[in-house]
């Protein structure tokens, strides 16, 4: 029976940012060209991770980043989604 996300395949799925604790989370590195990417882990033993980061799509509906309580089974509104940003797994040097 297979477990957890991975499929079943044990070691082989990445959970290494499952366990990212609060506060700085990584750093950006911005290129001439403009292409970006984040950077995370990479200290501490951690392996790091490198994800491009693109414009994500423009939606015709609102959407709302919010701070759930989960002890009293509530949330509270923070602000608007304006822009979305999606990143991408860099895969150079991977394989």
């Amino acid at each position: 029976a297979a477990t957890g996300g991975d499929g079943g395949n044990s070691g082989m799925f990445d959970d290494t940012l499952k366990d990212a604790g609060s506060g700085r989370y990584g750093k950006i590195l911005i290129h001439k060209s403009g292409k970006t990417i984040l950077v995370i882990g990479g200290h501490n033993g951690t392996p790091e991770v490198r994800m491009e980061v693109n414009d994500g799509l423009q939606t015709g509906f609102v959407q709302q980043a919010v701070s759930i309580d989960t002890d009293n089974g509530s949330y509270i509104p923070i602000a608007d989604i304006k822009k979305s940003i999606v990143l991408t797994p860099v895969m150079e040097g991977v394989f």
